[in-house]
């Protein structure tokens, strides 16, 4: 799957190698993002990252956790960090997704689609913005809700109430 987002500015360039301190990350202005999927009692957690053709693409690693998790604020700083720009633009979508429907233990996305929430997350300097989304089945994917968007800082705790807030947005 593949996601594009047409209105950040081109000219943001890569994260380099900022030091990331426990409880909180740099805010430096640039775009990161990631998602959590809530499927069964586990919480799935993987970054994106920004192709050379500006298209945001499913990265790892998956963390699989679950909402009761102390270190869930800490895991979802952590996937954020992972998110990187400018990285090659795949040649082929096949296997993408595939570790994380293979964490789950499901044959493929749309599988492990069918019985989960997802929330995009998003992190810039202003702040964490939580974008619940509507699961629209296998044709449509996960559609945005993002009249219910929730921004918090980022702090553990925060990102921690702010996820669990979403996954129960509808």
């Amino acid at each position: 799957r593949r996601f594009s987002e047409d209105r950040e500015p081109e000219s943001r360039r890569g994260l380099g190698g900022s030091l990331i301190l426990r409880g909180s990350l740099p805010m430096n202005g640039y775009i990161r993002k990631a998602a959590a999927f809530a499927h069964k009692v586990s919480v799935f957690l993987h970054p994106y990252s920004r192709t050379v053709q500006l298209f945001w693409i499913f990265s790892s690693p998956v963390l699989v956790t679950d909402l009761e998790d102390a270190e869930l604020g800490h895991k979802i700083l952590f996937v954020l960090s992972q998110s990187r720009t400018d990285v090659a633009h795949p040649t082929s979508w096949k296997g993408l997704t595939d570790s994380l429907h293979k964490s789950a233990g499901v044959r493929s996305f749309d599988a492990f689609a069918k019985h989960a929430k997802g929330v995009d997350i998003a992190m810039d300097d202003r702040g964490v913005v939580f974008t619940p989304t509507r699961n629209g089945g296998p044709k449509q994917a996960f559609l945005h809700l993002n009249d219910k968007q929730i921004r918090c800082s980022p702090t553990e705790m925060e990102l921690m109430e702010c996820l669990r807030a979403a996954l129960d947005r509808k």
